[in-house]
């Protein structure tokens, strides 16, 4: 199953969620999780990895989580 999150006007350094990202892929029941800001760049990363949810909106200056837990 595909969890989606979106912080509206919320800015992080890269460093931050790369650090997040990778404790949440530490989790039980994470098989892979990704924590972006929400630029066309990264949208395009997310998407070839299969964590895009294209019904999560599309604006810029958006942190965007995907994360897809085990058996879903």
């Amino acid at each position: 199953m595909l969890y989606t999150v979106i912080r509206k006007n919320s800015y992080q350094d890269s460093i931050n969620l790369m650090l997040l990202t990778n404790a949440i892929n530490t989790l039980d029941g994470v098989s892979k999780c990704s924590v972006m800001m929400g630029t066309d760049a990264n949208k395009e990363i997310l998407k070839s990895s299969g964590l895009f949810d294209s019904g999560s909106g599309g604006r810029r200056s958006q942190r965007h989580g995907y994360c897809r837990r085990d058996g879903g």
